[in-house]
């Protein structure tokens, strides 16, 4: 009657003539690839580019520009002098934090939170 197979079926192997009929006419051939146009370089890298881009000469108008960068960004709007930080209050140093987004939220979490959502445009009645 019917015979149990077994789960694992010995392999036949592929019957290249049956896969011809089917359609199948081949895959790449690797003899078809060139050969590499440079040596490869097999040895360890050193860390370094190898490309010479460090051999730019830069003008000296360029260092010029790069001198005017430089001193734009160091006038910075938020730089406070140690005299300065002193004689600032609490809640002004607070103000300054928040406007910053670097407020500390740790210290109360119920006014933090509704400062945050009044921030938003959320009112609730609970904190006014």
């Amino acid at each position: 009657m019917y015979t149990a197979k077994s789960g694992k079926q010995k392999g036949t192997g592929l019957d290249f003539e049956a896969l011809k009929r089917h359609g199948y006419k081949g895959g790449l051939s690797v003899l078809n690839v060139p050969p590499p146009k440079e040596k490869p370089d097999w040895s360890w890298s050193t860390g370094r580019d190898s490309s010479e881009t460090r051999d730019v000469k830069e003008s000296f108008e360029d260092r010029q520009k790069t001198r005017a960068a430089v001193l734009d960004v160091a006038e910075l709007a938020n730089v406070q002098t140690r005299k300065e930080k002193q004689s600032v209050s609490f809640s002004q140093k607070e103000k300054r934090k928040r406007e910053l987004g670097q407020a500390g939220r740790g210290k109360n979490y119920v006014e933090e939170e509704n400062r945050l959502l009044r921030d938003s445009g959320i009112y609730s009645g609970f904190d006014t």
